[in-house]
């Protein structure tokens, strides 16, 4: 949670503090912002009007393109009423990698 909130929670351009690996990550935001602060090539606030799967999606799968990371969950895993914290967790840690 730590590496998440130094990349994109307060103080970073996209301010997006994060306090769980649930509820908070059901917008797509956090995932747009995610990619988008370890590339420079996928900007988030290009998805801000998108769905959320839609948003979810398109970072997802920027991920996988310019990030290397696999799509291990889809995109309705992401934007779920019930995300599962520790699939969640365990895809997030992909990113950490880099």
């Amino acid at each position: 949670m730590d590496w998440v909130n130094e990349k994109i929670g307060r103080g970073t351009q996209f301010s997006l503090h994060t306090r769980n690996f649930t509820t908070d990550w059901h917008s797509g935001l956090r995932i747009a912002a995610l990619v988008s602060s370890l590339t420079d090539t996928f900007n988030w606030r290009d998805y801000i009007d998108f769905t959320p799967f839609d948003r979810a999606g398109a970072a997802m799968l920027a991920a996988d393109d310019r990030l290397n990371i696999p799509t291990v969950l889809l995109p309705s895993h992401i934007v779920a009423e019930e995300l599962d914290e520790l699939r969640y967790l365990s895809f997030s840690s992909l990113f950490c990698a880099l």
